[in-house]
C-alpha cells in the first residue's frame, strides 16, 4: 500500500494560518529545505508528491517531515500509511486501455 502524498500534503496545507511572508511551512519549498537540512535529496520532494517516485529513505525522511508539520499543527498523521492512492480508472494492457 502506497501513501497518498498528495492527499496528505493538501490536507496539512488546510491547517496551516495564514503567514505573514517567507517560504510557507507545507509549501514545496518549505518541505525541500527541512529534507536538505536532515540530509535527504530535496530534489526527490516533488517526485515523491506528485509521481510516488522516490528511494525508501527519501520516502521515510518525507514521511518525518510530514509527520513533524502535523504535530506542530495538531493535527497528528495516523500511523502507517496515511491512506491508500487512488487506484487508477483505466489499466494500460498491451497498449489497450481497460476500464477496472
Amino acid at each position: 500500500m502506497t501513501v497518498d502524498w498528495k492527499a496528505t500534503l493538501n490536507d496539512l496545507r488546510g491547517r496551516v494560518p495564514p503567514g505573514g511572508g517567507g517560504v510557507v511551512p507545507g509549501s514545496l519549498r518549505w518541505l525541500e529545505a527541512r529534507m536538505r537540512e536532515r540530509g535527504a535529496n530535496p530534489s526527490s520532494v516533488r517526485n515523491i508528491v506528485y509521481r510516488d517516485v522516490g528511494t525508501a529513505r527519501d520516502k521515510a525522511q518525507l514521511r518525518a517531515v510530514l509527520e513533524e508539520l502535523a504535530r506542530e499543527l495538531g493535527a497528528p498523521l495516523p500511523d502507517g500509511p496515511v491512506g491508500a492512492a487512488p487506484a487508477p480508472d483505466d489499466l494500460e494492457l498491451d497498449r489497450k486501455s481497460t476500464r477496472l
